[in-house]
């Protein structure tokens, strides 16, 4: 069964969106930083990733290139605070799903996630979306 893997330094924000997707049903699993999260799953993971754009280390889109070159196919959506036009053509041509600016909505996370599971066999269950935004 394909993972959604949250890859965000803040705990506050990992933590939110782990409480979101459990809610809807969806698997989670956590990690500070890329370094982390390839050193625990390997180097071609299944599923979905949620990766924060500019955290220290290996960045979002350094991840998303590392993945890429590792044959990686998991759909990858990252996490940015701004959305230059530059650096989202330079994530879709890497080949992003979304990028998502923070901070962000719940109905905006569910909605780009659930299609995305869907073509790795994982329903969402979209009721009982709650409010779960890191103050």
């Amino acid at each position: 069964m394909g993972l959604v893997y949250i890859i965000e330094p803040d705990a506050a924000i990992r933590d939110a969106l782990e409480i979101l997707l459990e809610s809807v049903n969806v698997p989670v699993k956590g990690f500070a930083d890329a370094e982390a999260f390839l050193g625990a799953v390997g180097p071609v993971p299944r599923g979905c990733i949620l990766a924060d754009a500019e955290m220290p280390g290996l960045n979002g889109l350094a991840l998303l290139n590392e993945l890429r070159k590792q044959g990686s196919k998991a759909s990858v959506l990252l996490l940015a605070d701004s959305t230059d036009s530059k650096y989202v053509q330079r994530a879709m041509y890497s080949g992003a799903a979304a990028v998502l600016r923070k901070p962000f909505m719940d109905d905006d996370v569910i909605a780009l996630i659930c299609p995305l599971l869907d073509i790795e066999g994982i329903s969402c269950r979209k009721s009982g979306i709650r409010s779960l935004r890191p103050m």
